[in-house]
């Protein structure tokens, strides 16, 4: 059976996948924002957010230098998945420990249960990210996307189940969200098994550990820039205005990255693609060519999203969630922006080249905690979501531009529309008729 299929197909299955999990976390959330009310719901945003911020760094970008690794077949797959077990125990320790330092200071208020509960995000999370990596370069697409839908489903019912039936309350739902993950880990790791027949071990090659880590450091300091905008604010809102108004923010900032998460739904497959195409130059046109095709129909979906929100949100979470709405319309402008650094960066990364990233995130990224920074203090959450919007609306334009001197495609070939795109998109469609 061939695993890897056509991109269409891939994505088809993954986007479909993808959107499962969107749906079913809406209901999730509902069901959350509507049982804590905004100040639990702040409470669980900022534990359950904080974490991340630790994930993402202490992943040590390993998750995408195993797929460059594997796409470019460097090391023998046995090997390099008992070093990856090793770089997760020892990234999984110092993630810890940092975050039981940081978490005195941050969270003061806060009952030592919850954050000891939370502090497990950090192992679950850096475990399930590393076996992803795995499965992707291998480019299993399809297997994946089961256990994600199946993820899906798991996690509201255990929250119905922690938090409407036993009353448990915050704690019910980090736990929800805990098991749910431990289970897709678990899955993964069976998954690594029965497909390409690796046993769980330890390793420790330090040829192969320098080599992730020296490739990899480069993905994470990337990754922290550019998946914590919208954490940012959460992290530094918290001890600096109520837990309402950080539940409030966010409601709205989670309905405003649905565009960004819906075109995030292709990048496994564009990046574990970009890193085993063998014309990098091709696979660079294609990316271009899913970024117009995107931002065609975007615009028209953040117009109807604009919109929506003022009657969705109140139906949906209730009265005491308004003020979301004015978060979701403030972010919408930035984040329609971000999408051109969200899909161009896949290019990047599958050439292997994150400091192009680096270079061209940093300063938004140092805007962005700049002018939360000062808004929070003046405007509170509304001061939160246009000073996020802003920078994610830097961020964008400053990648285009950046991408565009580094590859030497220039900006308007880059966006300006081509017939080749519609002709490519109904070759896609296609294939998936013909499977």
């Amino acid at each position: 059976m061939n695993n890897k299929g056509s991109f269409a197909n891939n994505f088809l299955v993954l986007f479909s996948s993808n959107i499962s999990q969107l749906l079913l976390g809406v209901v999730t959330s509902v069901i959350v924002a509507r049982w804590l009310a905004p100040e639990g719901l702040g409470i669980k945003t900022v534990l359950a957010n904080f974490p991340t911020l630790f994930v993402t760094f202490f992943e040590m970008g390993t998750r995408q230098s195993t797929i460059y690794f594997i796409g470019n077949k460097k090391y023998d797959d046995s090997q390099l998945f008992t070093n990856i077990n090793t770089l997760w125990l020892i990234s999984s320790v110092l993630g810890l420990l940092i975050y039981g330092v940081m978490s005195c200071f941050q969270f003061k208020s806060i009952p030592i249960a919850l954050v000891i509960v939370s502090a497990l995000y950090i192992p679950i999370f850096i475990g399930r990210s590393f076996m992803t990596g795995i499965l992707l370069g291998k480019q299993l697409i399809k297997k994946l996307a089961v256990f994600n839908t199946l993820n899906a489903f798991i996690t509201p019912l255990l929250t119905m189940l922690f938090l409407v039936v036993f009353g448990w309350g915050v704690l019910g739902v980090l736990l929800a969200s805990q098991l749910t993950a431990l289970y897709t880990l678990l899955a993964r790791v069976f998954l690594l098994k029965k497909e390409l027949g690796l046993e769980f071990s330890f390793g420790l090659n330090l040829r192969i550990v320098k080599d992730l880590f020296s490739h990899g450091i480069y993905y994470a300091v990337a990754l922290f820039i550019t998946s914590n905008f919208t954490l940012i604010p959460i992290f530094l809102m918290n001890n600096r205005v109520s837990s309402r108004e950080i539940g409030i923010y966010s409601v709205g900032s989670a309905f405003a990255i649905l565009l960004k998460t819906v075109i995030s739904s292709t990048f496994p497959i564009l990046f574990a693609r970009g890193a085993n195409a063998k014309d990098k130059l091709v696979f660079s046109q294609k990316v271009h060519s899913f970024l117009r095709l995107s931002l065609l129909f975007l615009p028209v979906v953040a117009v109807v999203l604009y919109v929506a929100v003022g009657f969705v949100i109140p139906l949906m979470y209730g009265s005491d969630y308004m003020g979301s709405v004015t978060i979701t319309r403030i972010m919408l402008i930035g984040v329609c922006v971000f999408v051109l650094q969200t899909v161009l960066i896949m290019d990047m990364a599958g050439k292997g080249r994150p400091q192009v990233t680096i270079k061209a995130t940093l300063p938004a990224f140092l805007l962005c905690v700049l002018f939360n920074y000062f808004g929070i203090c003046k405007y509170g959450n509304i001061g939160a979501a246009a000073s996020t919007s802003m920078a994610m609306l830097v961020c964008g334009i400053s990648y285009l531009y950046v991408y565009s001197k580094e590859t030497g495609f220039s900006i308007r070939d880059i966006l300006k529309p081509k017939r080749s795109d519609f002709q490519n998109l109904r070759a896609q469609f296609k294939t998936i008729i013909r499977r």
